[in-house]
């Protein structure tokens, strides 16, 4: 979360890449299987991709996914058969849409990081802007690293280092608090 003084200092400097609209839908069953384990399935854009946390027990305060993008490998995780339809295999399965939303996003890159500066819209009148700042690592021994040094570029910004709620956790909160509250007591999310 941005002051728009601290929003300024971020992108001093910075390389614009594009402006661009996301169309996104989270899916998951009745059950929650998915984000109960902290997997988040979105159709973003009428392309399906899967977030997949890395270390199983989060201490810190950056999130850490291994994002799948390719459809065979988002159904070899979930165990569907490589010749399946993704998206029927889903309605059969009774996984649907649990959450839509339009994101405006501004996308940045400095000093190696990408930057998202977020407008997201979970109704036409109710907004929520966040911003992340993001560093890939080619290898999982590299994550502790890259969380450091993102803890520092946001130091080196005063941007003040603690718990946000990313976009969908802050959707939950507001309008499924049921879900939210079960993955709390999973231990998926932090209640703050």
């Amino acid at each position: 979360m941005l002051t728009p003084e601290q929003e300024e200092k971020l992108i001093a400097n910075a390389e614009f890449i594009k402006k661009q609209e996301l169309l996104n839908s989270f899916y998951d069953d009745p059950k929650y299987s998915l984000t109960k384990k902290d997997w988040w399935l979105r159709d973003r854009n009428g392309r399906f991709e899967l977030k997949i946390p890395i270390a199983a027990n989060r201490t810190g305060l950056t999130d850490q996914y291994e994002e799948l993008e390719n459809e065979e490998d988002i159904k070899k995780a979930l165990d569907f058969l490589s010749d399946s339809d993704l998206r029927k295999e889903l309605a059969i399965r009774d996984f649907s849409p649990f959450y839509s939303c339009l994101t405006i996003r501004r996308k940045y890159r400095k000093n190696g990081f990408a930057i998202d500066l977020d407008l997201t819209y979970f109704d036409p009148e109710t907004t929520y802007e966040i911003a992340e700042i993001e560093l890939l690592v080619n290898d999982k021994s590299e994550v502790d690293a890259a969380a450091a040094k993102i803890k520092e570029f946001a130091a080196d910004h005063n941007i003040p280092y603690g718990p946000v709620r990313g976009k969908i956790i802050e959707y939950l909160k507001r309008y499924r608090l049921e879900h939210y509250e079960t993955l709390v007591d999973a231990g998926i999310i932090r209640n703050f």
